[in-house]
């Protein structure tokens, strides 16, 4: 019998412990002990989303404040995940990403940050931000 063991410290990845000769006096101490049969030992990954927003071109472009950018950045983590994963990459056409936002900067109820958002991405197009 397998001996699956695991060690939980706070803030860090669980560490994995599996004996296939099932000595349980091998365990060193402050693990969990778990038996398991044979072939049926368990392994958890833990899964840390990071999310897209740190890489897509957005989140490169010069904002005029800290309050502009977090009022894109939370439009920008308001799309769904898999819209947010295609914004990764380069556009072949700026002038398409930027019709997007346009259509997707009504959600932002202030007018003042809606024309500061615009004139942000318009001027990284002007300057050929995007892949033509």
């Amino acid at each position: 019998m397998a001996i699956y063991a695991y060690k939980r410290t706070p803030g860090m990845v669980d560490q994995v412990l599996i004996l296939e000769d099932g000595d349980a006096s091998r365990v060193p101490a402050g693990y969990t002990i778990e038996r398991t049969e044979p072939g049926k030992v368990q392994v958890h990954v833990p899964v840390i989303r990071i999310g897209y927003w740190g890489w897509s071109w957005e989140f490169c472009l010069s904002f005029p404040s800290d309050s502009t950018r977090r009022a894109f950045r939370r439009l920008f983590e308001s799309l769904p995940d898999d819209v947010q994963h295609s914004l990764c990459f380069a556009p072949r056409n700026g002038k398409a990403r930027l019709d997007f936002w346009l259509d997707k900067l009504s959600a932002i109820q202030n007018p003042g940050l809606r024309v500061e958002i615009e004139s942000v991405l318009r001027a990284s197009l002007d300057k050929g931000g995007t892949v033509q």
